[in-house]
């Protein structure tokens, strides 16, 4: 898929509550921080990421109807050390009068708008952690998955679901896992990055798992429920440094 050197992903976990939504807010905070233009489509009903960088709106829906003229693109308020440019189109319930519509639909008119988006040079998407044509339409306009997996009882158990999903549907490819929420004070949890690597192998070797973890931060919640970015919120905490680091993960995968 190429859309003019713009990289395109969309976070994937089939099981709720992975991470998806911190995920996308922060690679897409650390991606600004070096000096990158980021467009981010909230395709959630629920319009969480929606609500805590910017307002919930049916932008995402009048996308996905085919209405590009009703389509706004809001700009995030960024923080003092942000080099680049973070945009998102946001989402609200209206968006579930559109799941009937069919994946491929979706995926043309996201397609459309990265097309249409020139200047950014990566497009993120939020879907909700469900089967069905909102997170497929997602994926198959996408050039590929990022997966967070929680630590925790049953980690592995969306990630393999939603690898069965790009395996059936050939949608397109696993980028990369990485574990998130990540209580260093626990065995279970330090098992999860460890777990990640011996099954798909470090993605600087050819794998499909990124080498960095992300760290259980508090602050990262208080950050989402003040509406500020994390690194405005907190820009010493933990989790906020480790998205750091998964980011450069993910820049060098792009240049190789």
């Amino acid at each position: 898929m190429n859309h003019e050197h713009m990289n395109t992903y969309t976070f994937a976990n089939l099981k709720g509550g992975s991470g998806s939504t911190t995920s996308a807010v922060s690679v897409a905070e650390a991606l600004i921080q070096e000096g990158k233009s980021v467009l981010v489509v909230d395709l959630d009903p629920q319009g969480s990421l929606s609500r805590w960088v910017a307002s919930r709106s049916g932008s995402a829906t009048a996308l996905l109807s085919g209405d590009f003229d009703a389509v706004e693109i809001e700009s995030v308020e960024q923080g003092n050390d942000a080099r680049g440019t973070f945009d998102v189109v946001t989402a609200n319930r209206s968006l579930a009068q559109v799941d009937n519509v069919r994946a491929a639909k979706v995926a043309k008119r996201i397609e459309r708008l990265w097309d249409s988006s020139s200047g950014y040079d990566h497009g993120l998407i939020d879907p909700p952690p469900s089967v069905g044509a909102l997170v497929l339409g997602a994926l198959m306009a996408s050039d590929g998955a990022l997966a967070p997996v929680e630590a925790g009882p049953g980690a592995m158990d969306g990630l393999k679901d939603t690898m069965q999903l790009l395996n059936r549907t050939g949608a397109t490819p696993l980028i990369g896992a990485f574990a998130c929420r990540v209580d260093v004070r626990t065995t279970l949890d330090t098992q999860v990055p460890d777990g990640l690597l011996d099954e798909l192998g470090a993605v600087d070797e050819g794998g499909t798992s990124f080498r960095t973890f992300i760290r259980e931060a508090i602050a990262m919640r208080e950050a989402q429920t003040a509406g500020e970015l994390p690194g405005s919120y907190d820009p010493d905490m933990t989790a906020v440094a480790d998205y750091r680091d998964l980011t450069s993960e993910l820049l060098t995968l792009n240049k190789s």
